[in-house]
């Protein structure tokens, strides 16, 4: 009788052992993958301050906003109630696609809006190294060119501040050219033409006479359809 319980204690004592480790190994893991959920929400929280400099910077220009999917908000509820790795993964996961979704359009929307200030950046481009050539606007030409090269390597990114410094300063570059081209019948075509395209009545003989001089008639070309300024009237 006592040799059986002994057996039967020994048993017991086994499988308390093995539940215990199986118990230890599980926590172990689950702790595991707090740490690196810890980590993940670390990664995140920078990501979504960049997202809230982001916004920032086109919010003023019109940016409406995005609001998060009620399914994000109701895993970071049950994220908070407790805990277990599984509704914080799906806590993470959610973020991720929603920042993903965020960033995504805050950099459309700053793209648009870059092209509708400045037009075709290419084009300009083309315009601006053209335009060295041309007597009393050369310096403000280069100015130009560089500007435009150094939002075009900036376009498609993120938008910053320093996004925005850059959107300007090419604006004004743009700006002081088109103020110093002569007559005044140049300056009106050139800034349409940069700006959504310019309509046929304003190559006036007076801009293909400067095109010509300039050599510049091959920088520019005919696409049906109404200018943007006009496409309304």
């Amino acid at each position: 009788m006592n040799l059986s319980a002994g057996r039967v204690s020994w048993i017991a004592d086994t499988e308390d052992a093995l539940n215990l480790a199986n118990n230890a190994s599980e926590a172990q893991r689950e702790f595991s993958n707090l740490q690196d959920l810890d980590a993940s929400f670390a990664a995140l929280l920078d990501d979504f301050n960049e997202l809230e400099a982001g916004a920032d910077v086109v919010r003023p220009l019109g940016w409406n906003g995005r609001y998060p999917p009620p399914e994000l908000k109701a895993d970071l509820s049950q994220a908070a109630s407790g805990l277990g790795s599984r509704p914080l993964t799906r806590s993470v996961r959610s973020l991720e696609r929603w920042g993903a979704e965020v960033k995504a359009n805050l950099t459309d929307f700053w793209r648009e809006y870059a092209a509708e200030r400045m037009g075709d950046l290419a084009e300009l481009q083309v315009l601006a190294a053209t335009l060295r050539a041309v007597s009393g606007i050369a310096e403000s030409s280069v100015r130009l060119e560089e500007a435009l090269g150094e939002l075009a390597r900036n376009q498609s990114n993120f938008p910053s501040e320093q996004s925005a410094e850059l959107l300007q300063k090419a604006e004004l570059a743009l700006r002081q050219v088109e103020d110093s081209l002569q007559p005044e019948s140049v300056r009106r075509f050139l800034s349409a033409a940069t700006r959504g395209g310019a309509s046929l009545a304003m190559m006036t003989d007076d801009v293909l006479d400067w095109l010509r001089a300039q050599g510049a008639l091959r920088s520019f070309k005919v696409i049906a359809g109404a200018p943007i300024d006009d496409a309304d009237v």
